[in-house]
């Protein structure tokens, strides 16, 4: 039902208030893991005209959202460092950075340090004899005579 009145807002003004419907319409499709159908929204959002900065960075913290629960944190990473790199608007500024921070450290936590110590790579001798291995035996010399 709220879906649906945001859409309606969404399509039907042209300002603030249709901006930040349009927000919400892609959050109430995050919320129900349709991470798919929220990426279109946010697209065909952030594309719209006139744009609001505020809405435009909320809804670019979603995407970055959306990216983190596909498991694209390439994506979600790139979309913070946009946001906090060309975003003027401090509370969103930080919402972004702690949400790259949480990424950051949440990658660390995921990928076991290696050593060089703890690498071992051994090197078998190897006994295929490939001396043979482009002969042609008589019976496939006359085989391709014929």
């Amino acid at each position: 039902m709220a879906l649906t009145e945001f859409q309606t807002t969404a399509n039907v003004a042209n300002n603030e208030f249709g901006a930040e419907a349009a927000y919400r319409c892609a959050y109430i499709l995050y919320l129900k893991n349709e991470y798919k159908e929220t990426e279109k929204s946010i697209f065909a959002f952030i594309n719209r005209e006139p744009s609001y900065p505020y809405w435009m960075t909320k809804g670019l913290l979603l995407l970055a959202d959306n990216y983190a629960a596909l498991k694209d944190d390439f994506q979600a990473k790139h979309t913070l460092k946009s946001i906090i790199e060309s975003s003027d608007i401090t509370e969103l500024v930080k919402i972004a950075q702690d949400k790259l921070d949480r990424i950051n450290e949440l990658e660390k936590l995921q990928v076991p340090k290696l050593s060089s110590e703890d690498l071992k790579v051994e090197f078998k001798e190897n006994k295929i004899d490939y001396t043979n291995l482009f002969k042609e035996t008589e019976d496939k010399k006359e085989a391709i005579k014929q």
